[in-house]
């Protein structure tokens, strides 16, 4: 898959709750998506010898996949859940030795050379970001360069057609098939978000 540009990131929270999913497309104060690198898509072959030659290559599944991304002006309510920080009685956020990421999944959506649409679905996993930066002003004009995050990626456990799977993709002008593809991380209706 080749692509051009990166259009839209979307995060959905796999507890279901309406308040759990962001769509990242460049509206105004809502984030924008900048890049996303994706390894440990192949599982390294390792050769089985047998009357001194490679007689078999074990090749099955998956590395370790993982999807860098890097955006700007992601939500916070979006950068806290995603990296299970926790909502005091007193209002304030904390981070500490019971501070876990729940699993979501996520979607890149782009165009590949052809213009036509190119997205992929990670199933499941969890995001973080490793650190928070501050720097001092200076005489230059401020440029935000986006803050990097990393997903990594887990089979699904959903019964069904993506139980054991960890994205799908699809690549095409079919709008059955799109919708299909955005259908695995469509936005909840009806659930409410829980009392923290």
């Amino acid at each position: 898959m080749e692509t051009v540009g990166f259009k839209k990131l979307i995060i959905k929270g796999l507890d279901n709750v309406t308040e759990h999913y962001w769509e990242v497309q460049g509206t105004q104060d809502e984030g924008a998506s900048i890049s996303a690198t994706i390894s440990g898509m192949s599982k390294e072959p390792k050769k089985v010898f047998g009357s001194d030659v490679a007689y078999y290559v074990s090749r099955k599944g998956t590395g370790d996949i993982k999807v860098e991304f890097q955006a700007i002006d992601l939500p916070n309510d979006c950068v806290e859940f995603v990296s299970g920080y926790e909502k005091g009685s007193d209002g304030l956020t904390y981070v500490g030795n019971t501070t876990e990421p729940p699993y979501v999944s996520i979607a890149l959506e782009s165009v590949d050379l052809h213009g036509k649409f190119a997205g992929l679905v990670f199933l499941k996993g969890t995001i973080s970001r490793d650190a928070i930066e501050m720097k001092t002003q200076t005489e230059e004009t401020f440029t935000p360069e986006g803050v990097k995050y990393t997903f990594t990626a887990v089979e699904s456990d959903v019964v069904g057609a993506t139980q054991g799977k960890v994205f799908a993709q699809y690549i095409g002008d079919d709008a059955q098939k799109i919708s299909a593809l955005r259908a695995l991380i469509a936005q909840p209706t009806t659930s409410t978000s829980p009392t923290l």
